[in-house]
């Protein structure tokens, strides 16, 4: 029963509001439609029914950064006070729950990162030490005849590089194999978060990647090779 002047208010105050990235009107035949799309076993129900019991209403898209929950909060508040709104729903408990979650599994994420990081480096760190080992004859007639200690240390660290690059490549590979198995759960998840579709590492992150398992190559071969000094 609202009238268009109160709608166009109720418009207005939602647009004008500086979280608000987009704001859509949806009228109670498109409400019906929506619901018989997404709920297609009630869908008869609804469409038997004498009248349309679903309400009309806007639909309200937060902008994606710089929204704090104070001003979402002040947005609710002014909106379910004007004239001809009944109810205003934005699952502020829902989205709390989501975010400690996500902070949850992130840090989950570093910690796990490290300990493979720090597992990576002593495997590399052990397979250069044996790699030492297997070359000592070498290696104990280049120190007395003056050979550079780079020179020395050069090969074993290059070593370490290209295993560190491999491992952080094989990541990738296996790291996409279990995205392409998983695409179809992953997109329904970030549907519901309000996002459009799960996407992969973007190539930015991929190169950053492979540096990471360069540089802990690097690291590791020096290590390896720490006990051949000046």
């Amino acid at each position: 029963g609202i009238d268009d002047a109160a709608r166009a208010a109720v418009s207005h105050a939602a647009a004008s509001h500086p979280a608000v990235a987009g704001i859509e009107f949806v009228s109670k035949d498109e409400a019906l439609r929506r619901f018989g799309k997404e709920f297609p076993d009630l869908a008869a129900a609804a469409a038997h029914s004498p009248v349309n019991p679903l309400p009309a209403s806007f639909e309200v898209r937060l902008a994606s950064v710089g929204v704090e929950r104070a001003a979402v909060e002040h947005l609710a508040q002014t909106l379910g006070r004007m004239p001809g709104v009944a109810d205003v729903r934005y699952d502020r408990q829902w989205m709390e729950r989501l975010a400690r979650a996500a902070s949850v599994l992130r840090w989950a994420g570093y910690g796990l990162s490290a300990i493979l990081v720090l597992a990576a480096a002593l495997t590399i760190t052990i397979v250069v030490r044996l790699a030492t080992h297997a070359r000592r004859d070498e290696i104990e007639i280049m120190e007395p005849v003056g050979a550079p200690l780079a020179f020395i240390r050069g090969p074993f660290i290059c070593e370490g590089i290209v295993q560190g690059v491999l491992g952080a490549a094989l990541s990738v590979v296996v790291a996409r194999m279990a995205f392409v198995a998983a695409r179809g759960p992953l997109d329904s998840v970030v549907r519901l978060a309000g996002g459009d579709a799960a996407v992969f590492l973007a190539p930015a992150a991929i190169a950053l990647v492979l540096a990471g398992g360069a540089l802990v190559g690097c690291v590791a071969g020096l290590v390896g090779v720490s006990r051949f000094r000046p």
